[in-house]
């Protein structure tokens, strides 16, 4: 069992849904065993997540440097107090040197040539924005720009689409950010990790 994914760890943990969307949920390792994972369930305002058995779920866990990744699936929810899931143990675990990969929910302002949007989920590595109906085709590479708080100008990086799929009659657009200037790169992580710490303040409080 790697020691990235030990008791009192702090990790995300990824989701895809059936639509595509990926739900980024932070909890802790309460027990590692041989051949599972015992994580306390993702809460919010209250209330355990709901994550099926038989889900494959990315974790990932935070180093000073670097970034653990694994893959695993659900085998059973234990309904204690809090919520346990247990998972299959990691059979890989893989090591990032950048932290670029963790994603946040978030509301920020998109602009590609004439197209408006807005930004609804970013990492270092893209985005999912809601455009207009038909703004937007997979396979197009565009420049694009992207609002962050405390930044007098917008981020620009060239984007690719690679998926293009309607959400509650809304029309998303999945990203791939292409050629990514450094400093652009850290302005989003730093984004996606203040809005982790709100999140996870949120919750403590219970808002």
């Amino acid at each position: 069992m790697s020691k990235a994914f030990g008791p009192g760890t702090e990790i995300q943990l990824d989701l895809i849904a059936s639509n595509g969307i990926c739900h980024s949920r932070q909890t802790k390792v309460r027990d590692c065993h041989p051949d599972a994972l015992v994580l306390y369930a993702p809460m919010e305002q209250g209330i355990a997540a709901y994550i099926p058995v038989g889900s494959k779920v990315t974790l990932w866990q935070q180093g000073e440097n670097e970034a653990y990744v694994a893959t695993v699936r659900v085998t059973a929810i234990r309904p204690e107090m809090p919520p346990l899931i247990v998972t299959t143990a990691p059979s890989k675990v893989e090591v990032t040197p950048r932290r670029r990969f963790f994603r946040a929910s978030t509301r920020l302002p998109f602009r590609a040539g004439a197209t408006n949007g807005e930004v609804r989920d970013i990492s270092g590595n893209g985005a999912l924005v809601c455009v207009p109906p038909g703004s937007l085709r997979e396979g197009k590479v565009m420049r694009v720009e992207i609002g962050i708080p405390g930044l007098a100008l917008p981020l620009r990086m060239e984007a690719k689409v690679v998926r293009v799929f309607q959400i509650d009659g809304e029309e998303h657009a999945g990203l791939a950010f292409e050629r990514v200037n450094e400093t652009v790169r850290d302005h989003i992580i730093r984004h996606v990790f203040i809005r982790q710490r709100e999140r996870q303040a949120s919750l403590r409080h219970g808002s």
